[in-house]
């Protein structure tokens, strides 16, 4: 079963997932990324291997405010995109 995270969670990007169904293990970098409306996911990049491992949801404007908030370097660029 895939594992839910919120945009700006910590570690998720650099976090090492593994397979139940064939055993490969990487990062959401070697994962094929789908994206859609509300959310992205990563599915493992196995020949013949469709396993959805990872989603994350993309942030709300409040989400991104409380992040930037937080330090979060990214979310600090985004909310200055919607403050000027």
């Amino acid at each position: 079963m895939a594992e839910s995270f919120e945009y700006f969670d910590a570690g998720w990007r650099t976090r090492v997932f593994g397979c139940g169904k064939c055993g490969w293990s990487g990062t959401v970098d070697a994962m094929h990324q789908n994206l859609h409306a509300e959310l992205m996911d990563y599915e493992c990049p196995a020949p013949g291997c469709d396993c959805m491992l990872v989603i994350v949801s993309y942030p709300t404007r409040e989400q991104t405010l409380r992040a930037a908030e937080a330090g979060n370097e990214e979310a600090i660029r985004e909310a200055k995109k919607w403050l000027q």
